[in-house]
């Protein structure tokens, strides 16, 4: 039954390599999408408690330790996501929510959940937008702060741009700056990847938000990072530096090509 798929999922080992274990969780995962396809499924009046069930246990097999297993929760969800999202999107995106924090498993799970959050976030009504965005960037601090999951951290850059179009515009202009510092602690880091996924998430923002004082403010920012700091004592490493200069430079760069593009659409 869907009840029992849905109990083997949520309970099932991630870490196990057991092809057993990784047939019932295969099993279970094929049972929870045909069932939630069924009419007299999605008719009965416990089907949203069921799908937040499903999505939560599904975006868990994300993490699993074989392909196999977590490929096909990757494909179900997308499935489940797709078809679900016109009737139930505020189920959808509160599950994508918690899955993006982190709040069940992190890796894969979570990457996949920020990207899934990001593509369709422009479902959030209006009236939730100032509240989702301001519980969001706390969100985002956090996910900032893991140097170390390094696709998390382009993910973020390379999915951010519906955030800024659907969200970011709900904050204030200081919440604004603050979400823009936050990214700008990016530019130093030592892989180009993550550098480039900073300054794409602030190009974004400042694309996106209305204030033209929004690029002046990221100029006088950004420009700081080039300075050694007395309390920070890595600001004064060679290699800080280098990374800081890569990263405000191209910051810079994408900056220049925004301000000329804005110029000429104002101008025709």
């Amino acid at each position: 039954s869907m009840l029992s798929a849905l109990d083997v999922l949520s309970n099932a080992n991630l870490s196990s390599n057991s092809q057993e274990e990784q047939d019932v969780k295969m099993r279970a995962m094929r049972i929870v999408d045909i069932q939630l396809g069924l009419a007299s499924v999605r008719n009965s009046d416990s089907f949203p408690r069921l799908l937040s069930f499903a999505i939560a246990s599904l975006l868990r097999l994300l993490s699993d330790v074989d392909m196999n297993v977590w490929s096909l929760a990757e494909e179900v969800t997308n499935k489940v996501i797709k078809s679900m999202l016109a009737e139930q999107p505020e189920r959808i995106i509160f599950e994508l929510y918690k899955g993006m924090k982190g709040q069940r498993v992190s890796g894969r799970c979570q990457r996949v959940s920020l990207k899934l959050f990001c593509a369709v976030c422009d479902k959030i009504k209006p009236s939730k937008c100032r509240k989702f965005i301001t519980t969001l960037v706390p969100v985002i601090d956090k996910i900032l702060q893991k140097r170390d999951d390094i696709l998390l951290l382009e993910t973020l850059g390379n999915e951010f741009e519906p955030i800024a179009i659907y969200l970011v515009p709900y904050l204030t202009e200081s919440e604004t700056h603050s979400l823009i510092s936050l990214f700008s602690n990016l530019l130093y880091a030592d892989l180009g990847s993550i550098r480039r996924s900073g300054t794409q998430a602030i190009i974004s923002i400042c694309k996106n938000y209305s204030k033209t004082s929004t690029i002046r403010y990221v100029f006088d920012s950004i420009r700081t990072l080039l300075e050694p700091d007395e309390n920070n004592e890595a600001s004064k490493d060679a290699m800080y530096m280098t990374n800081a200069l890569q990263g405000v430079l191209y910051c810079f760069l994408q900056l220049f090509q925004l301000a000329r593009e804005t110029e000429r659409y104002y101008t025709n």
